[in-house]
């Protein structure tokens, strides 16, 4: 069994856990495979894992194209000039966080389930739309006005808050998404995904906790 097979195994049992433990549906895991070789990827199909995410377009297109017969989720900041690299494979894109993005992705003519990303932690460094109902709205319905399927929310938490801070923000934010009729969200990385489980994610973003620390 191969290491990637392992950590699989037993992030699926402590999933497996937390579910039955607190009544929720089991969410979707994208294996985050930036930056990861084509090796890795290979065990970790063969240990039965069927979506990925990539965060860089040129790469996303290449792992994309190499491995068709998995799910491959655009994770990352995208850039209008590349969205014809991503709309062609994409199961999902996870950050669409702007007009111009929507206007791309109805030129190319994208019609599958598309999170907007929101900003819940106010960093200037992080992409995504303000954090209020407002803002959130206006972009919903300029995609629904463009054919644009924006069914759920993507969120990143703050590496600096504590692991209750954490459950409590995302709480709040899953909340809010459902006051939009939102259903499907977005959120939990390698370091807070117990966290967004329990607060009702529906897509967990998993690298490091499955493929292992980088060399």
């Amino acid at each position: 069994m191969t290491s990637i097979a392992h950590t699989w195994i037993s992030l699926q049992e402590e999933l497996d856990l937390l579910c039955r433990e607190d009544d929720r549906k089991k969410p979707t895991i994208i294996a985050v495979s930036k930056t990861r070789t084509d090796e890795e990827i290979e065990d970790a199909i063969s240990a039965g894992i069927t979506h990925f995410g990539e965060n860089n377009p040129v790469e996303f297109k290449r792992k994309s194209n190499q491995f068709p017969g998995v799910n491959w989720h655009f994770i990352g900041n995208l850039q209008s000039n590349n969205v014809k690299d991503v709309v062609p494979t994409a199961a999902s894109i996870h950050s669409i966080d702007r007009l111009k993005i929507v206007k791309r992705l109805k030129k190319f003519e994208y019609q599958s389930p598309c999170f907007i990303q929101v900003n819940i932690s106010s960093e200037s460094t992080k992409s995504g739309v303000p954090y209020s109902e407002e803002a959130v709205s206006i972009l919903r319905e300029q995609c629904h006005a463009l054919g644009v399927r924006a069914s759920g929310l993507m969120a990143i938490g703050h590496p600096d808050w504590t692991r209750e801070v954490t459950l409590e923000k995302y709480k709040i934010f899953v909340a809010f998404g459902l006051r939009l009729g939102f259903t499907q969200f977005s959120i939990g990385m390698t370091g807070d995904w117990r966290e967004a489980v329990i607060a009702g994610a529906t897509h967990l973003r998993i690298g490091t906790a499955i493929f292992g620390q980088r060399l």
